[in-house]
């Protein structure tokens, strides 16, 4: 049978600055989906991940910068907005407006 869920009842209830709900997780593809709560606020540390991500702003607006070379690129994230980050490029997040969530697909 086929079961009907939405992302936003899926952490809508939590109060952490962010949290992470898984959708999927197999051998090669990890679904999840992210809301973060705490804008203008650096948000993480440094992620280098193992894994290619694609990533997209389903609800809200955010600001990630990247380690490219000696130079740092920050992009501007905004509902609709997506990118594909390649496995090890050194990326966080810098600000996050208030209630942003987020789709990741994690993948090999």
């Amino acid at each position: 049978m086929v079961k009907l869920e939405n992302v936003f009842d899926l952490i809508a209830q939590q109060d952490t600055l962010e949290t992470v709900g898984p959708v999927v997780d197999t051998k090669n593809v990890r679904v999840e989906v992210i809301r973060s709560i705490k804008p203008n606020n650096p948000q993480s540390g440094w992620y280098d991940q193992n894994e290619d991500e694609f990533v997209m702003v389903i609800k809200g607006s955010a600001e990630l910068e990247f380690q490219n070379g000696a130079e740092n690129q920050t992009v501007q994230m905004r509902g609709g907005d997506y990118m594909t980050i390649p496995a090890h490029l050194k990326h966080r997040v810098t600000k996050v407006s208030d209630n942003t969530y987020w789709l990741a697909v994690f993948y090999k």
